[in-house]
């Protein structure tokens, strides 16, 4: 699949939920043995789709709940469950099925990141069990909170910037950290940062 840039990544994603919906024609090939594990953070579906692309919206399914994928379609079209839900995972930033293996042993982990949230401030916790952040998170905590960002707007989750999009209004939001690795602030559109400013 081809790389999406940052201004055309909610489009792009929309044109392959739409390529996935009409059937590939390929049939799915086992995943032996099924990987399995918890939501490493909070995902974003579009259509029962978590794209690799996650663009935000108020809706999520929580991190660490529990997931089973045991089948792989062209490559880049993953089926399983979240929760007991049936909701597939596509990368549309791959360009092979390892690529789209890679990623998905990103988003469904070994280890249950509710152990590791439960260690945080009471109010880290709340934001993010609300999918939202707050200033002075940690990458690791924003990450909880808003899922990874596309890999295509930010290749390098070392970078001082990372990039997302909104569902709400096709915006862009920048969330920027500081030289300590720390939330700074959050750039886009004022209903885009509502919705992810955590508010107490």
């Amino acid at each position: 699949m081809m790389t999406t840039s940052k201004h055309s990544a909610p489009r792009a994603a929309r044109y392959a939920l739409l390529a996935a919906t009409l059937g590939l024609g390929a049939c799915a090939v086992s995943i032996k043995p099924p990987i399995t594990g918890y939501t490493c953070c909070n995902l974003h579906p579009s259509y029962d789709w978590v794209s690799s692309n996650n663009v935000l919206s108020s809706q999520f399914v929580a991190a660490g709940e529990p997931a089973t994928y045991d089948s792989i379609k062209r490559g880049y079209y993953v089926y399983g469950t979240i929760g007991g839900q049936y909701i597939s995972l596509r990368d549309d930033n791959a360009r092979s099925s390892e690529d789209t293996m890679r990623w998905v042993r990103t988003i469904i982990v070994d280890k249950d990141p509710l152990i590791e949230l439960a260690t945080w401030p009471a109010r880290t916790q709340a934001a993010v069990r609300s999918g939202k952040v707050v200033p002075g998170m940690t990458r690791q905590q924003v990450l909880m909170a808003l899922g990874h960002p596309s890999p295509a707007d930010t290749p390098n989750l070392a970078s001082g910037t990372w990039h997302y999009w909104s569902a709400i209004d096709d915006t862009p939001i920048d969330i920027g950290f500081d030289a300590a690795g720390l939330l700074r602030d959050i750039m886009g559109s004022q209903p885009s940062i509502r919705m992810v400013r955590y508010a107490d």
